[in-house]
């Protein structure tokens, strides 16, 4: 989900992308291994990889 190379793989020929991620794979992490830049990183990764594919994508 951080990466736009494969955001921009799975997005070609949508025309609606959500935004809903976590950044935990299960119960057991916590806070504490949070990355404080993933939310940023991930919207980052949806603009591109929309971008890349053309869907003119854009922010509310």
């Amino acid at each position: 989900m951080t990466d736009a190379g494969s955001v921009a793989g799975v997005v070609g020929g949508q025309v609606a992308a959500v935004h809903a991620v976590s950044p935990f794979s299960g119960p057991e992490r916590g806070f504490g291994s949070l990355d404080p830049a993933f939310f940023v990183k991930a919207a980052d990764a949806l603009f591109g990889g929309l971008g890349a594919q053309g869907s003119g994508g854009s922010s509310p």
